[in-house]
């Protein structure tokens, strides 16, 4: 019987150590504008939100993918985030329809490693961490962090680009723009973000703590 207790309070405390090791949250945020523009032939096409674009599609055949995945004013989405708190702090962010749900509802993923960061960069954005090119076959990203402050840029083939700023304008209020660029078309949404599950802080606590 003891040992099967001591096996029980190993586990949990060894359950709790990797719990403690990653630090998560997320931002639900509601879509206040969203507009797509591209050029064809010479010309400007424009369209207001991914429903708009959706009847004219014939219309707009520049769009692409943006068709698959566009966003519309009123849709919630939800920035999930996780550092890894290891010896070179990971960093992955996604923005997803659904937060439980698989990549199909994925609009856009972000990553990157944290390691020492230039004396040159730190005198000109103090308290802010930045992440090295974290790749793939396919894609890369970079990360920039600061207290109120997140910035994420991810390429994705040689056509394909997502950009997220994000800005805090009152404690765990944010507002930000999420721009996807797809060959000749880009989609520029504005959102407006509480933030459920806040850990944020914590995250720029421990980046303070190890680099600074």
């Amino acid at each position: 019987m003891k040992n099967i207790l001591a096996t029980v309070i190993t586990f949990c405390f060894l359950g709790n150590a990797v719990i403690a090791d990653v630090i998560e949250g997320e931002f639900s945020c509601k879509v206040l504008s969203a507009s797509i523009t591209a050029v064809e032939e010479g010309k400007v096409k424009k369209c207001s939100g991914h429903a708009n674009c959706f009847i004219t599609y014939d219309d707009f055949s520049p769009f692409g993918s943006m068709y698959s995945n566009g966003m519309d004013v009123g849709d919630e989405l939800f920035l999930v985030y996780r550092l890894g708190k290891s010896y070179y702090p990971s960093f992955d962010l996604d923005i997803t329809y659904n937060p439980y749900g698989d990549l199909s509802n994925r609009i856009a993923y972000y990553k990157g490693t944290f390691e020492a960061q230039e004396n040159s960069f730190s005198v000109w954005h103090p308290n802010t961490y930045y992440t090295v090119n974290e790749e793939d076959d396919m894609s890369f990203s970079v990360v920039y962090l600061h207290r109120d402050k997140i910035s994420l840029t991810g390429m994705y083939d040689i056509d394909g680009q997502q950009f997220l700023n994000l800005e805090r304008y009152y404690k765990d209020d944010w507002q930000g723009i999420i721009v996807q660029s797809s060959g000749v078309s880009v989609s520029v949404a504005t959102v407006d973000c509480s933030h459920p599950i806040s850990s944020y802080d914590k995250v720029i606590d421990f980046l303070r703590y190890k680099f600074d």
